[in-house]
């Protein structure tokens, strides 16, 4: 099994709403929002799958292998 590391940004603008955003590569941005954080981060999550599951994990973006998972 290959697991694919995507790095997400978590920030609060002045509004006090919460911004996730994946860069899936150098034109290709997942973002997402919420009430808290955690909330953000699941919905950055959410579009990183439907991305994956549409048009497939970006080449830009590395695999790791791992074993006995």
């Amino acid at each position: 099994m290959s697991v694919v590391l995507v790095p997400i940004t978590v920030e609060q603008d002045e509004d006090g709403v919460w911004n996730a955003r994946a860069v899936l590569g150098p034109k290709n941005f997942v973002y997402g929002y919420g009430d808290t954080p955690e909330e953000a981060r699941a919905d950055v999550q959410a579009g990183i799958q439907d991305v994956f599951d549409h048009e497939g994990v970006p080449a830009d973006l590395g695999h790791v292998q791992r074993s006995g998972v």
